[in-house]
């Protein structure tokens, strides 16, 4: 009797530490994670060069200067009654006194200046959207307004580029005044009567996205400790299982799955976007809500398939141990994560 329970008492010990060794490993899993989540957030949001490093190429993308370039001339328009003006310049010259003759041909100039005058508006837009001023205009305005699209995320309502309540949100007035310059240095003398122009326009129109903003806080806070508490937790449950070598096998496979998954549900999540893009037909056009979330996403991306790297680096390493097999696996596993980092760069 005492044989038995003195056999029994070692085995349901064991039996404790192994699913105590499972629980760690699954922790550790779940929150190693979540910890990609929040290193990004981190780095990209957080730190006011990872802000700009990530948003700056936005300003010389085509579909997004397209989109700019788009809003700022209706804006300017609906600010200038350009046909009004145009017609108020013709009406003086036929004040003069002019014959019936002229006053006829005045008529007949007046629809094509008009439309010369749109164009003019238009291309002169274009070529501030896409000139190097205009992308050190938005770099400047990225880097100084930081600290303000951090308290945007927070609630503030200053910020010159936001998460709002429909999406990313990018106020243009700032636009609106390089173009007003730049019409008064061509010698456009109505761009005078463009007013300052406070509005915003929806880079990406997603309402979800204010679901970010809302976790910003809890993430920041995470960020620092959570890998830390991950790899403790999952050294923890490794040491303790009672086959350590097949606990480090199991634990490296699934970690390579769940960033695997990770980069999936990325790339899932540019489809669905895109495809509401599409289906709303709004001035956003889906290759530049593309564009948009590659550059959000990208580091993320690139941070999950450098994890599933290690992970196959190190499940392999568990799986065979020593050996030719073993040695030519993760051989093709560094190369690869060399083409990888050369292909970056």
């Amino acid at each position: 009797m005492g044989t038995t329970e003195g056999a029994t008492a070692p085995h349901l010990g064991r039996r404790w530490l192994s699913a105590l060794s499972a629980v760690l490993i699954v922790l550790g899993l779940v929150l190693g994670t979540a910890s990609v989540l929040t290193g990004y957030v981190r780095s990209t949001l957080a730190d006011t060069d990872g802000f700009v490093a990530t948003f700056a190429p936005l300003a010389a993308d085509p579909e997004v200067q397209a989109v700019v370039s788009d809003a700022v001339t209706q804006a300017v328009e609906e600010a200038v009654d350009i046909p009004l003006l145009t017609s108020q310049v013709f009406d003086g010259i036929r004040s003069l006194g002019i014959s019936d003759e002229a006053s006829s041909a005045l008529s007949l100039l007046e629809g094509p200046t008009v439309q010369g005058l749109r164009s003019l508006l238009a291309g002169i837009v274009r070529d501030v959207v896409a000139s190097d001023a205009f992308a050190e205009v938005w770099t400047q305005a990225l880097r100084v307004s930081h600290a303000q699209v951090i308290s945007t995320l927070e609630g503030d309502s200053d910020a010159a580029l936001r998460i709002g309540d429909s999406g990313l949100e990018l106020q243009i007035g700032p636009i609106v005044d390089a173009v007003r310059e730049r019409l008064l240095a061509d010698g456009v003398s109505f761009a005078n009567a463009i007013p300052a122009v406070d509005r915003r326009i929806v880079l990406v129109e997603d309402a979800s996205l204010g679901q970010i903003a809302t976790a910003y806080g809890l993430l920041i806070g995470l960020a620092t400790w959570l890998p830390l508490i991950s790899l403790a937790l999952l050294a923890g449950g490794v040491l303790l299982a009672r086959g350590r070598r097949r606990a480090l096998l199991v634990t490296a496979v699934a970690a390579a799955s769940l960033m695997a998954v990770l980069g999936i549900a990325l790339a899932v999540g540019r489809t669905v976007l895109v495809g509401q893009l599409v289906g709303l037909g709004g001035a956003v056009t889906p290759k530049a809500g593309g564009v948009v979330y590659d550059l959000v996403t990208g580091a993320m991306a690139v941070t999950a398939l450098w994890i599933a790297i290690v992970a196959v680096a190190v499940a392999l390493g568990s799986w065979a141990g020593p050996g030719a097999v073993p040695r030519r696996l993760r051989s093709g596993v560094v190369t690869a994560a060399n083409g990888i980092r050369s292909h970056q760069r």
